[in-house]
């Protein structure tokens, strides 16, 4: 090359070299090549491999991040976070800010940050498997990035546990409680399915699904509540966490947008996992966070309910079929389902663990009367369906259950919800010989997407009935002693 030919090129070289996109395309796109040395089965084996799975798309390459997010700068951006939260804490501690938080929102942090700090290790695992088996450098550097979020959310978690061990006993066995105890099953089992399945439908069920329609429910409407019953310090632990679901829930959306638009081929199989993914989070989630809404925090801002409509039905589903619509994606098949459910989910919750309370990690009460009024105007059916139970408490029968209720075979829920009539409403199916019990139809509509993938899995009341654990061993296996019996311990 001449010095005139080279003298010509590099502005336009700099140029390229000071863009930022342009640097970005560089250090993501086209870094992986075939394989030579060992087989493309070897490399990219069949059972985890994109190349076999259910989503076809022509060129990987096409999926950028749309952060596109440096290494340095995410580092730069981290560690400033760290550094805000870590200096709240360090407040928080040293002015025994723990002291000022609502009795009952203390007992239930048991149960929720013992959940969300497996979940959020667990994460972290997901999101390398991802970058491991989808093709596509882009996503599997935002995956990596991902995965040390979920370590630094988990790390977080176990701070505030600690913190909250220095004031209050009963915290010290939340590892077994989630591999045991359980009010954790329904967790493990929607993790560990995730954790085998194909790494496509990870990212429609972790971030399409789950950090952009239920994240803002438990990271921005249950922090609100924890700040109203005292808890200033969980408010901001889950805030920080939230900065960087913004990230996740961009891999979700543009990750299920490329997989509508690469191929038609794919839209029915997006929407069976958005589908099946829309409800199990429903348990998995809603769930939870329809009990810390309406009971745990004694001192109450809105209901459940009300939370829902706003953070999932509002901000999520219309947006996100107003976009994506036009692609083929319908609504979640079973929103209705859930609507209707969320009249009674968080009081038969609290009403099954008021039976079991005995065998529970935390400490769990009647509702007051006012709560009861409270409950009255902002849930049509509680007066019929669950005000006699309360007012049966009140007179002091014994209401506590000796047994354990039939499980899902699919999500791992005890069987307890009832239709408006108080009659109980549960699906069951002859497989193989055996008779499969299941909470709702939607749940009994996902074990036929996979029969085989649930049959071998053990509920709760079937360890019992199996004698894999005996009666007199049940509080010893689900740790419950460890917790002192659900009654609070102040230091």
């Amino acid at each position: 090359m001449s010095i005139d030919n080279i003298s010509k090129s590099t502005p336009a070289s700099t140029a390229r070299q000071r863009d930022p996109s342009h640097y970005y395309r560089e250090t993501s796109r086209g870094l992986y090549w075939d394989p030579t040395y060992v087989n493309q089965e070897q490399a990219y084996p069949k059972k985890y491999t994109p190349q076999s799975t259910r989503i076809r798309a022509k060129n990987w390459d096409e999926w950028e991040d749309p952060f596109r997010m440096f290494y340095r700068e995410y580092v730069r951006i981290q560690a400033k976070k760290e550094m805000s939260y870590h200096s709240i804490a360090d407040s928080n501690q040293r002015f025994d800010v723990v002291n000022n938080i609502e009795r009952r929102w203390i007992e239930g942090m048991k149960l929720y940050m013992c959940a969300l700090s497996n979940t959020e290790n667990f994460s972290a695992n997901l999101m390398m498997r991802m970058a491991r088996f989808i093709p596509s450098p882009s996503f599997s550097q935002a995956a990596m990035y991902q995965a040390i979020d979920e370590v630094r959310h988990g790390q977080n978690d176990v701070n505030y546990m600690r913190w909250l061990g220095k004031h209050h006993g009963g915290l010290d066995d939340w590892m077994t409680w989630f591999q045991r105890h359980w009010l954790m099953q329904t967790a493990r089992v929607g993790f560990e399915n995730l954790f085998a399945g194909d790494p496509f439908e990870m990212v429609i069920a972790v971030n399409a699904v789950f950090e952009a329609g239920w994240t803002n429910l438990l990271f921005v409407a249950n922090p609100a509540v924890a700040v109203a019953n005292g808890d200033i310090m969980f408010g901001q632990h889950q805030l920080t966490t939230q900065t960087d679901e913004t990230r996740h829930i961009a891999i979700g959306m543009t990750g299920i947008k490329m997989m509508l638009e690469a191929d038609e081929r794919n839209i029915p199989v997006v929407q069976e996992w958005f589908d099946k993914w829309s409800w199990l989070l429903h348990r998995i989630v809603g769930g939870p966070t329809s009990i810390f809404i309406d009971y745990f925090g004694k001192n109450k801002l809105m209901s459940y309910k009300e939370a829902f409509q706003h953070y999932y039905l509002q901000n999520y589903i219309e947006g996100l079929i107003q976009d994506l619509g036009p692609l083929g994606l319908k609504p979640p098949q079973f929103l209705k389902n859930m609507i209707d459910e969320n009249e009674i989910y968080s009081h038969a919750l609290w009403k099954n663990m008021y039976e079991g309370k005995q065998v529970n990690i935390h400490q769990i009460e009647a509702p007051d009367h006012a709560e009861r009024a409270w409950f009255e105007e902002k849930y049509p059916r509680f007066k019929q369906t669950y005000g006699p139970f309360w007012d049966a408490v009140d007179e002091g029968e014994a209401l506590d259950l000796n047994t354990t209720f039939l499980h899902c075979k699919v999500c791992q829920f005890p069987l307890l919800f009832v239709d408006a009539d108080n009659r109980p409403t549960m699906d069951s199916q002859m497989y193989m010989g055996k008779m499969h019990y299941f909470c709702s139809s939607p749940c009994k509509w996902i074990f036929n997407l996979e029969p085989g993938k649930y049959t071998s899995l053990l509920t709760q009341d079937e360890i019992f009935a199996g004698g894999l654990v005996k009666p007199d061993e049940m509080t010893g296996f689900w740790a419950v002693d460890g917790a002192n019996n659900g009654v609070l311990s102040r230091k």
